[in-house]
């Protein structure tokens, strides 16, 4: 199971956003490239925040010179919020499938230049719903760079 990306503007390098308070769309596809179907905690339904979580994870970029490898980032993150929380704990995703989902985050950032991640978390303790697999574990999207003009 994958978090990727389904948002056509995040699929590009870079994203504009402005500066100060906003929510941002994220859209995230979670695509089952297996031969067998999963249940997966619903990212539409509550989740605890310990065991279970989707996020977007963010840190200013640091700058690049040549020959100087930078300090490592200390991301942040945000929960990212569906649109209406849904009563349906599992979500089922076929073989082959993708379930494509809106999410939004609410930030402030001054300008600069941000990399940005989701991460979706879920480790339920049964493996199992009426005799199919009940996927735990954490998938992230793929990383992208995010600049903010003031």
């Amino acid at each position: 199971m994958r978090c990727g990306d389904a948002n056509p503007a995040l699929e590009t390098p870079t994203r504009t956003l402005g500066a100060g308070e906003q929510d941002v769309p994220v859209m995230l596809s979670f695509v089952n490239r297996g031969d067998e179907g999963a249940w997966i905690h619903n990212p539409f339904a509550a989740m605890d925040g310990a065991q279970e979580h989707i996020r977007l994870w963010y840190a200013e970029k640091p700058v690049e010179e040549p020959g100087v490898t930078p300090l490592p980032v200390e991301p942040e993150w945000v929960a990212l919020e569906p649109p209406t929380l849904v009563q349906r704990p599992l979500l089922w995703i076929g073989p082959g499938e993708t379930e494509t989902r809106q999410f939004s985050a609410k930030l402030s950032l001054d300008p600069g230049r941000y990399l940005m991640r989701a991460s979706f978390s879920s480790y339920e303790v049964d493996e199992t719903v009426a005799g199919q697999n009940l996927l735990r574990g954490s998938a992230f999207s793929s990383e992208h760079t995010v600049e903010v003009r003031g």
